[in-house]
C-alpha cells in the first residue's frame, strides 16, 4: 500500500498530486455540489420565502447546519495546508452544504434534489474511506482513527438525512 500525506510547504500554495480515488471522490461530490449551488441560487431568489421547518424537516435541518460547522472548522486545515485544489472544493462545498440547508427552508424545494445531493455526498465519503485505506493517507500526521472518524461523521450524516427524507 502506498503512503499518501499531504505536503504542508509553510507558507507556498501549491497543488498537490492527487491518485485516482481522491479524483473520484471529487468528481462524486462535485456533482452534489452543482445541486446544492442551484439550490442556493434558487432560494436566493428575492420572491421565495424562507422559514425554520419543523417536523422531520428540522431534524434535517439541524443535521445539515452541523455537517456545515464542521466544514467552516476545516477552513483552518485548508490554510494551514495551503493546497489550492483542497481549499477551492473546501468553499464549494460550504457553498453547496448552506444551498442544501436554505432548500429545507423551501417548502417547494424538490425533495429528489436533496436526496440526490445527499446520497452523491453519502457515496464520497464511502470513496473516501477507501482513498484513505489504500493510501493510508495523512494530514500533518493524524492518527488514521481521526480520519476515519471525521469521515464517518459525515458518512453517518448523509445516511442519517437520507433515512430521514425516507419517512417524510
Amino acid at each position: 500500500m502506498e503512503q499518501l500525506k499531504s505536503k504542508n510547504n509553510n507558507s507556498l500554495w501549491h497543488i498537490d498530486k492527487w491518485p485516482f480515488l481522491a479524483w473520484l471522490e471529487t468528481f462524486v461530490k462535485v456533482s452534489a455540489l452543482c445541486i446544492g449551488v442551484y439550490a442556493l441560487t434558487v432560494t436566493a431568489r428575492p420572491a421565495v420565502q424562507l422559514a425554520l421547518p419543523t417536523g422531520i424537516k428540522l431534524a434535517q435541518f439541524t443535521i445539515q447546519a452541523i455537517l456545515i460547522l464542521g466544514l467552516i472548522a476545516a477552513i483552518y486545515d485548508r490554510l494551514q495546508e495551503h493546497e489550492i485544489i483542497a481549499m477551492i472544493f473546501l468553499v464549494f462545498n460550504i457553498l453547496g452544504h448552506i444551498g442544501i440547508l436554505a432548500a429545507l427552508s423551501n417548502t417547494f424545494f424538490s425533495t429528489n434534489l436533496l436526496t440526490s445531493f445527499w446520497i452523491l455526498m453519502l457515496l464520497g465519503e464511502i470513496i473516501k474511506l477507501f482513498f484513505l485505506r489504500i493510501h493510508q493517507f495523512s494530514v500533518r500526521n493524524t492518527p488514521a482513527i481521526i480520519m476515519y472518524g471525521l469521515t464517518s461523521v459525515y458518512l453517518l450524516g448523509y445516511l442519517a438525512l437520507i433515512m430521514l427524507e425516507m419517512v417524510v
